[in-house]
């Protein structure tokens, strides 16, 4: 089994310590496999380590700046963070690789009803 694979198994018990240590060993042989940063950033996002989360994310879409599901996942911890005017901007770039994204505009529904608040 690979890191990687061990690491999504340790995801999904949500053993996020786990999974962090695991995709830091992957990066380590292949610093060039989204799926590494992405699934990191989603543990450190489950753990409030939201900083971290962020640069996970970011490296991963440097290494893809058109995964739509990691654009997603970054909108979504902007979200959290109450920073809707960078969450909007990950919305438009996920509408600009895809503007049939049905999840994008269920976020962007979202955002503009907190917006009205």
């Amino acid at each position: 089994m690979t890191l990687h694979n061990l690491a999504c198994t340790y995801l999904v018990l949500k053993q996020y310590e786990n999974v962090i240590h695991y995709l830091s060993k992957a990066i380590e042989y292949d610093s060039n496999f989204i799926y590494n940063y992405d699934y990191m950033g989603m543990a450190f996002m489950a753990t409030n380590r939201y900083a971290e989360a962020e640069e996970m994310f970011v490296k991963a879409l440097q290494l893809d700046s058109n995964s739509i599901y990691i654009q997603l996942r970054l909108g979504q911890l902007y979200l959290k963070l109450n920073n809707y005017n960078r969450a909007e901007i990950q919305i438009q770039r996920i509408l600009l690789v895809d503007t049939n994204f049905i999840s994008s505009e269920c976020i962007r529904s979202n955002l503009f009803e907190i917006k009205k608040f």
